[in-house]
């Protein structure tokens, strides 16, 4: 959700007790992230260091979400080497607190899962090897926990080294930190979706931000490709199936508007590897990602076919041969199925609600709608096929598919976007 972080923050020193206060505000979305700077302060003393630790410092800050319902205040002990949280949140289920000094996604973050479930609060190491459920450490290096519940609000705290030697968790430095938090205001079942989450970019040290807005690739993959997938894709099969009494034009639309959309796919596919890239996540670790991967190879195939096909089409033929043409459909025909189970496979991974699946299933099954419409009105068309009455309706159809897809399609993003 949108609102202002209320964030403060103090250094304090063994040899001379200091107190620095800062507030400042971020706006926040449960994707992106967008800092506003300001300048923190110290009297007397020691000022923050800005490489991490400096002697035996103590460092203290807090932060709340724009809604108030979730609290962390944490502590950095220098002699000790100590990072110590304790978070609050409106919730009777499970909260994360998650930190990533690599990228500001979920993947690759270090995150500790808590949850209150039959008068205990539970605690475990985890980390995010994707933007999905965190996998549990194989060693925690969770030091000491506590926890209570009162009144609806869950409160917990714990403490672990800054650094730990574990390649499964993030070191706690000087530089930048981005936060994560998120809970589940009922259900303690830790595979359970959020209810609400954020971030936060933070250097635990100085208690000051970057103005930085990061760029939501997820998103930006999720439109290309639905784009591709939901406009295109379907117009240009249509074409195929119906409009082939149109003449040469057909193919001329159908191969152009499909070479677009495998162009489009292309895009996609390497939006998404940018922010593998960038989050400093796992490649094809998914079955989304790996559905991805599938249909990426299989459009190049089904590019090559669609060429083969019609070098090798011959006006005089009598049936339409198994290579490449009858191949080249079902390449077509599983492509389209693939990419419709992977879209909604990607609602899930990009952490979506209700909204963008029941919008996405109504557009879907419109569009289905249309070509079983269309067959039943009239055959599949072949290059063979006379002038008939149906071919201005199948073209009106297609008019009506193409309108439905557009205006679904503006309601998909809206949803996936504010």
């Amino acid at each position: 959700g949108k609102g202002s972080w209320a964030v403060t923050f103090h250094t304090s020193s063994s040899s001379a007790s200091t107190t620095g206060v800062t507030g400042f505000s971020t706006t926040s979305r449960a994707t992106t992230t967008t800092t506003t700077t300001t300048t923190t302060t110290t009297t007397g003393g020691s000022s923050p260091a800005q490489k991490g630790c400096d002697g035996s410092s103590m460092f203290r800050g807090s932060f709340a979400s724009p809604d108030n319902t979730y609290k962390a205040e944490y502590a950095i002990d220098c002699t000790t080497q100590i990072f110590s949280a304790i978070i609050t949140a409106t919730s009777s289920g499970w909260l994360g607190f998650g930190i990533n000094n690599k990228g500001t996604s979920m993947a690759g973050a270090d995150i500790v899962m808590m949850k209150y479930e039959g008068g205990k609060v539970t605690a475990i190491d985890t980390h995010a090897a994707y933007n999905g459920q965190p996998i549990t450490d194989d060693v925690s290096s969770i030091l000491t926990t506590n926890g209570s519940m009162s009144n609806g609000i869950l409160t917990f705290g714990y403490s672990r080294k800054l650094v730990t030697g574990d390649s499964q968790d993030v070191e706690i430095t000087g530089a930048d930190t981005h936060i994560l938090w998120a809970y589940n205001a009922q259900s303690s079942d830790l595979s359970s979706r959020h209810t609400s989450r954020g971030s936060l970019d933070i250097n635990f040290f100085t208690g000051e931000t970057e103005s930085a807005k990061t760029v939501n690739l997820r998103l930006i993959h999720g439109t290309v490709m639905i784009v591709a997938w939901g406009l295109l894709v379907p117009s240009g099969s249509f074409i195929a199936r119906f409009l082939k009494h149109l003449g040469h034009i057909w193919f001329q639309l159908h191969a152009g508007i499909q070479t677009t959309a495998a162009g489009i796919t292309a895009i996609g596919f390497f939006i998404a590897v940018a922010e593998v890239v960038r989050s400093h996540g796992f490649h094809f670790y998914t079955a989304h990602t790996r559905i991805g991967l599938l249909i990426f190879i299989l459009v190049i195939v089904q590019a090559i076919l669609g060429v083969v096909a019609d070098k090798m089409w011959k006006p005089d033929r009598k049936a339409t041969p198994w290579f490449p043409d009858r191949l080249h459909l079902i390449f077509g025909a599983s492509l389209t199925i693939l990419s419709i189970v992977n879209i909604f496979l990607g609602f899930g991974a990009n952490g979506s609600k209700a909204a963008p699946y029941v919008v996405y299933a109504i557009w879907i099954s419109l569009v289905i709608s249309t070509f079983v419409f269309a067959q039943i009105k009239r055959r599949a068309a072949d290059h063979s096929s006379p002038p008939s009455p149906q071919d201005k309706l199948h073209l009106w159809i297609l008019f009506g598919e193409v309108g439905v897809s557009v205006v679904f399609f503006a309601i998909l993003i809206g949803v996936l976007w504010v």
